[in-house]
């Protein structure tokens, strides 16, 4: 699909040579890491570890873990600033949920050496789930492809991306996590019924919709994304199937420098393609990248600040906002280093 420079990103290409041996190589790292840490129980929390989940059953053999997913999110435990009805604190603690929500996560076998699978990145579900009865019995060991959360005792974590990575991926989140989701609203609540525990779902966006502002391609870009998925998922279990370990590994490592170079800097066909799809996490809605014209945020400068804030691929949003091509990603530095000295400011009352 051609952007406004005349360049094209394919959808095809993107998911046979980038994201389809990434998968394989997470998915090759989780095998290798569960098994040599003796895991007998693995839970993947939905939606951001659905397709990892997907192909570790696939290709996972006889002998590995028994495997779980875990439908749960930030929400249904109480994390976000909405909280569930008939929620309560548990044991006095910060991990609000529901009494079914709370029945339906101690319902799991959650015995022997268990793991927990994640997308990252900072390890609130994992820290959170481990106040709950019976997850607080657990040495939970956890597998995340991200973590820049602080060191902890509290988390026994293994993190498929080296730490400088991992604080780097904070630019883009939004896109490890839509190219890895579940197409299915965000589990908020649970209900047992006669087929047993259920997951109350939030609305949902099908993944691959595009930003209103661009009528007429939503059929077309829910298209190309599902061809990329599909282009990514199969060429992924072909490579774990076929191929050794080595070999993946090897073509991982250069799929993983072109994913994170296309998330520190991307070229303006790839921004233009993937910023303009819809990201929905738990309780909002909003494009991956869609910056308005720098016109339009000198008229409104508060829109610019609400815009970058909402947007889960700042890099894609700076890019696309910029006529600076190699500016997006040290901007995108400055300012969160910016940020983070006014939270600590007005966290601690420091006027300077």
């Amino acid at each position: 699909m051609s952007g406004r420079n005349g360049k094209t990103f394919s959808p095809e290409d993107f998911g046979r040579t980038v994201w389809g041996p990434l998968l394989a190589d997470l998915c090759r790292w989780l095998l290798e890491e569960t098994h040599k840490d003796g895991i007998t129980e693995l839970y993947f929390v939905s939606r951001d570890s659905y397709l990892l989940y997907c192909l570790f059953k696939e290709t996972m053999g006889p002998d590995g873990p028994a495997v779980y997913y875990l439908e749960v999110s930030r929400r249904a435990l109480g994390l976000g600033a909405q909280v569930s009805a008939g929620a309560s604190p548990v044991d006095g603690g910060r991990v609000f949920c529901s009494c079914e929500s709370r029945q339906y996560l101690t319902s799991f076998p959650l015995r022997g050496n268990c793991g927990l699978v994640d997308i990252g990145w900072h390890g609130s579900i994992p820290l959170c789930l481990q106040e709950l009865p019976r997850w607080r019995e657990l040495a939970l060991k956890v597998y995340l492809v991200g973590y820049a959360g602080p060191d902890t005792p509290a988390l026994q974590v293994r993190s498929y991306l080296r730490r400088r990575d991992s604080l780097a991926s904070e630019a883009f989140v939004g896109l490890w996590e839509l190219l890895m989701m579940e197409d299915k609203g965000s589990p908020v609540g649970h209900v047992h019924t006669q087929n047993g525990w259920q997951p109350v779902r939030a609305a949902h966006v099908p993944c691959g919709t595009a930003l209103a502002a661009r009528p007429g391609s939503s059929a077309r870009d829910r298209q190309a994304w599902l061809l990329l998925r599909l282009y990514a998922v199969t060429g992924a279990v072909l490579l774990l199937r076929e191929m050794d370990r080595r070999t993946i590994a090897a073509r991982g490592r250069t799929a993983l420098r072109c994913f994170l170079r296309m998330g520190r800097h991307p070229r303006r066909e790839e921004a233009e393609f993937l910023g303009v799809l819809l990201f929905q996490d738990d309780l909002s809605c909003s494009a991956l990248a869609a910056p308005r014209s720098l016109r339009d945020y000198l008229r409104e400068p508060m829109h610019l600040l609400a815009d970058y804030h909402d947007s889960r691929w700042k890099c894609g949003f700076l890019r696309l906002l910029l006529p600076l091509p190699s500016a997006a990603f040290p901007l995108w530095r400055l300012l969160r280093s910016a940020d983070h000295r006014f939270s600590i400011r007005d966290k601690y009352g420091i006027i300077t």
